[in-house]
């Protein structure tokens, strides 16, 4: 089995979700019965730690209806992480609030095996979470910053996402019926994200052409920044019923208007940066499958030798375009989490959109993404990838360069970089099942 790891052994372990329940079960249960758990989320750095976000199902006596909940654990090979990550949340676990004494804790430590394992709100690397996602904790500083939205109501908080140790976001529901959404980062982070969103903002982009989210405060002691609603359906969910022929020229149309009209702020990216990132995921890779690292770091030599930042025109871009970000509200665009957003050639965001839905169809073939009636009938060609989708975004970007993107290959390389991402994902994937199986 590929996750056989004689540094972090118990990962095996983390794994099975039957050993998984009657871990929790002894660790960290009381008065209920851990019925399921699921696997929601991972991240692995092979040999030194992982993360794994759990969703649990637990029973509990008095007919109490069953509840979901979700468990985090870290594993560590170093036991100094292990003993600070626990440290910190021990000093969580003890504000938090325990629903019907369920949870013996909600924090414990396995010291034989480096095995930190944390409840919701409680998150070491997201000390925010615990006030964020508790109305009666959340509701002061609501009242108190946000007066007028407030209205001094009660708050209904709802978790939408959730990575663990790194980013939340929340949904609040106030009294009058209006929604903000919070979002809780790490010590230190989050405040840069906030006065991009204050830029984007200030550009006065014509809500015709792209909507964003109005920053609303950030809170430097919990990591916390508070935004407006946008409204709409995110693209991704679409895929099975939007008219591709209407919606992707005006999704081109909203991007080229965050490049053309956004100040340029933010961290500067070329394309060396992101193929240096690049390197660095290829050796973790090179660790569980060598040949495919071997494979990607060819493709990696061919993207340096023609990755030319003097010939790159700056511009303010998202960082993560990808459909999930995207809000369709009749003949409106949103665009919403800027979090990876800074200064690069506008051929950073294009790039990244197209490769991802050719990403949604290698990767998803249970969905509509992988046949794309509307884009195929939209487009009517069978061309590759660049030739086929690029050509909704060749008016609105032709102001960027004396020839359209499309035909301009200095930009391009973020597309070619996102397809060998793509094709390691599918091989990952693959060889994954074939150990499995």
């Amino acid at each position: 089995m590929m996750w056989n790891d004689a540094r972090l052994p118990a990962l095996e372990r983390l794994l099975n979700r039957q050993a998984l329940c009657g871990l929790l079960q002894e660790t960290l249960v009381n008065d209920a019965t851990v019925q399921s758990c699921r696997i929601q989320d991972m991240t692995y750095d092979p040999g030194q730690r992982v993360t794994i976000l759990y969703a649990v199902e637990l029973a509990a006596p008095r007919d109490r209806a069953h509840a979901r909940h979700h468990v985090v654990a870290k594993l560590f090979h170093a036991p100094e992480e292990a003993t600070a990550a626990f440290a910190s949340a021990r000093q969580l676990a003890a504000q938090a609030t325990n629903e019907h004494g369920v949870w013996k804790s909600k924090a414990a430590y396995r010291q034989d095996d480096g095995l930190v394992l944390e409840v919701f709100p409680v998150d070491d690397m997201l000390p925010g979470l615990l006030l964020a996602a508790q109305p009666r904790t959340v509701q002061p500083l609501l009242a108190a910053d946000l007066a007028e939205s407030s209205n001094g109501g009660d708050v209904q908080a709802e978790l939408l996402r959730y990575r663990a140790g790194r980013r939340a976001t929340l949904r609040y529901r106030l009294r009058d019926g209006s929604m903000i959404y919070g979002k809780v980062y790490p010590p230190g982070k989050g405040r840069q994200t906030f006065q991009l969103m204050q830029a984007v903002w200030s550009a006065n982009i014509a809500p015709r052409d792209l909507m964003t989210a109005e920053p609303l405060a950030f809170f430097d002691e919990y990591g916390l920044l508070l935004q407006g609603a946008v409204p709409g359906r995110s693209l991704k969910d679409l895929n099975s019923g939007c008219d591709a022929g209407n919606v992707m020229p005006r999704v081109a149309r909203g991007l080229a208007a965050l490049h053309a009209r956004a100040p340029v702020v933010g961290p500067r990216y070329d394309a060396r940066d992101d193929l240096a990132r690049l390197r660095r995921h290829t050796r973790r890779i090179a660790r569980l499958v060598p040949e495919l690292a071997r494979r990607l770091d060819d493709c990696l030599e061919i993207l340096e030798r023609g990755a030319d930042s003097s010939a790159l025109q700056f511009c303010l871009t998202h960082g993560d375009c990808k459909p999930s970000q995207l809000l369709i509200d009749g003949r409106s665009v949103g665009l919403i989490d800027f979090d990876h957003a800074g200064s690069a050639d506008p051929a950073r965001d294009v790039g990244a959109f197209l490769a991802t839905l050719e990403k949604y169809r290698a990767s998803e073939p249970e969905t509509n993404w992988a046949a794309a009636p509307p884009i195929a009938a939209a487009t009517g060609s069978d061309e590759s990838l660049g030739a086929k989708e690029s050509r909704w975004f060749k008016k609105p970007y032709a102001p960027f360069d004396a020839a359209p993107i499309p035909s301009c290959p200095r930009g391009w390389w973020k597309l070619h970089k996102k397809n060998s991402r793509v094709h390691c994902q599918r091989m990952v994937r693959w060889n994954t099942a074939r150990e499995s199986g």
